[in-house]
Protein backbone atom coordinates (compact mmCIF):
# COMPACT_ATOMS: atom_id res chain seq x y z
CA UNK A 1 0.00 0.00 0.00
CA UNK A 2 1.00 3.61 -0.56
CA UNK A 3 1.08 6.63 1.41
CA UNK A 4 -2.18 8.56 0.27
CA UNK A 5 -1.99 12.53 0.83
CA UNK A 6 -5.17 12.93 0.57
CA UNK A 7 -6.23 10.19 3.73
CA UNK A 8 -7.86 11.19 6.79
CA UNK A 9 -8.40 9.02 9.74
CA UNK A 10 -11.92 8.62 10.26
CA UNK A 11 -12.12 5.82 13.15
CA UNK A 12 -13.50 2.96 11.29
CA UNK A 13 -10.29 1.77 9.36
CA UNK A 14 -8.98 0.33 12.74
CA UNK A 15 -11.63 -2.16 13.18
CA UNK A 16 -9.98 -3.62 10.15
CA UNK A 17 -7.12 -5.45 9.01
CA UNK A 18 -4.04 -3.57 7.67
CA UNK A 19 -4.07 -5.01 4.15
CA UNK A 20 -8.00 -4.05 3.58
CA UNK A 21 -8.81 -1.91 0.39
CA UNK A 22 -11.85 0.45 0.48
CA UNK A 23 -13.32 1.52 -2.85
CA UNK A 24 -14.52 4.56 -2.83
CA UNK A 25 -17.61 4.29 -5.61
CA UNK A 26 -18.08 6.94 -7.93
CA UNK A 27 -21.91 7.94 -9.14
CA UNK A 28 -22.64 9.08 -12.98
CA UNK A 29 -25.64 11.51 -13.28
CA UNK A 30 -28.66 9.39 -14.33
CA UNK A 31 -31.34 10.46 -16.69
CA UNK A 32 -33.42 12.09 -13.90
CA UNK A 33 -30.75 14.54 -13.33
CA UNK A 34 -29.38 13.08 -9.88
CA UNK A 35 -26.35 11.19 -9.13
CA UNK A 36 -26.36 7.60 -9.20
CA UNK A 37 -23.90 4.08 -9.52
CA UNK A 38 -24.83 0.50 -10.21
CA UNK A 39 -23.75 -1.98 -8.07
CA UNK A 40 -24.16 -5.98 -8.66
CA UNK A 41 -25.35 -7.62 -5.36
CA UNK A 42 -25.76 -11.56 -5.35
CA UNK A 43 -29.22 -12.84 -4.43
CA UNK A 44 -30.15 -16.29 -3.23
CA UNK A 45 -31.60 -18.61 -6.09
CA UNK A 46 -35.73 -18.79 -4.98
CA UNK A 47 -36.01 -22.22 -6.82
CA UNK A 48 -33.64 -23.70 -5.08
CA UNK A 49 -33.92 -22.24 -1.44
CA UNK A 50 -36.51 -24.07 0.04
CA UNK A 51 -33.83 -25.66 2.98
CA UNK A 52 -33.26 -22.18 3.95
CA UNK A 53 -36.62 -21.21 3.88
CA UNK A 54 -37.71 -23.38 6.45
CA UNK A 55 -34.75 -23.26 8.55
CA UNK A 56 -34.98 -19.70 8.91
CA UNK A 57 -38.44 -20.21 9.90
CA UNK A 58 -37.98 -23.20 12.19
CA UNK A 59 -34.85 -21.22 13.79
CA UNK A 60 -37.22 -18.06 14.21
CA UNK A 61 -40.13 -20.11 15.85
CA UNK A 62 -37.73 -22.25 17.89
CA UNK A 63 -36.61 -18.40 19.57
CA UNK A 64 -40.20 -16.83 19.99
CA UNK A 65 -40.83 -19.66 21.60
CA UNK A 66 -37.55 -19.85 23.97
CA UNK A 67 -38.50 -16.18 24.81
CA UNK A 68 -42.29 -17.12 25.46
CA UNK A 69 -40.91 -19.90 27.93
CA UNK A 70 -38.22 -17.40 30.23
CA UNK A 71 -41.04 -15.10 30.14
CA UNK A 72 -43.25 -17.81 31.65
CA UNK A 73 -40.77 -19.07 33.69
CA UNK A 74 -40.49 -15.62 35.13
CA UNK A 75 -44.03 -14.83 35.62
CA UNK A 76 -44.71 -18.29 37.56
CA UNK A 77 -41.45 -17.75 39.66
CA UNK A 78 -42.56 -14.33 40.80
CA UNK A 79 -46.29 -15.12 41.38
CA UNK A 80 -44.72 -17.71 43.63
CA UNK A 81 -42.74 -14.99 45.93
CA UNK A 82 -45.55 -12.83 46.51
CA UNK A 83 -47.85 -16.16 47.35
CA UNK A 84 -46.11 -16.52 50.10
CA UNK A 85 -46.61 -15.22 53.34
CA UNK A 86 -44.75 -12.14 54.52
CA UNK A 87 -43.34 -12.85 58.04
CA UNK A 88 -42.38 -9.95 60.81
CA UNK A 89 -39.57 -10.22 62.81
CA UNK A 90 -40.12 -9.28 66.28
CA UNK A 91 -37.38 -8.07 68.27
Amino acid sequence: MFANPFYRRLGYEELFPIDTVFYHLSADVSESGYPSSTLNVPVLNSNTSEVIEWGTVVVATIGFLWILLKIFLTRTRSSARLAEPIEKKVQ
